[in-house]
């Protein structure tokens, strides 16, 4: 992009208090793997590599407004708690925590988030470890009230 690189938008998006809600999805020609793994530690919903065929981008959307639409349903975690935390949930962890917080399986949040099981059971371990869940339905005790 002229101007700015996808990080700097980022920064800007979340230094205003009026857009720094808005789900993001990085597409970018930038495929090795640190780079993925950059983007992925942002708060963002996904890292696509290019070229993505326009029906997968379309599913990926369908994907997010669907993971939006099931959180304003049940509630969602509390941002207050999770700030607290020593080591904060990335975006992509927090997608997990609120279908975990939904009792999703793994299956149903592979599926909705569009990730493969192994990274899916990988973040689930995450979320439980930087939340100190010893079993995954306590989570709804980051809900908020």
């Amino acid at each position: 992009m002229p101007g700015m690189d996808g990080y700097e938008v980022l920064d800007s998006l979340e230094a205003d208090e009026a857009l720094k809600k808005i789900p993001v999805v990085f597409l970018t020609g930038l495929t090795d793997e640190q780079e993925e793994m950059r983007g992925l530690t942002q708060n963002v919903l996904d890292y696509l590599k290019k070229p993505v065929g326009m029906r997968v981008l379309l599913m990926r959307v369908r994907h997010y407004l669907n993971l939006i639409a099931a959180r304003s349903e049940s509630g969602s975690l509390d941002q207050k708690q999770l700030a607290a935390l020593t080591e904060p949930l990335t975006g992509r962890e927090t997608d997990v925590a609120e279908l975990m917080a939904q009792f999703r399986s793994d299956r149903e949040i592979s599926e909705m988030l569009n990730i493969s099981m192994p990274y899916t059971k990988k973040l689930v371990s995450i979320v439980k470890e930087k939340l100190g869940l010893e079993k995954r339905g306590v989570i709804r005790q980051y809900l908020k009230k």
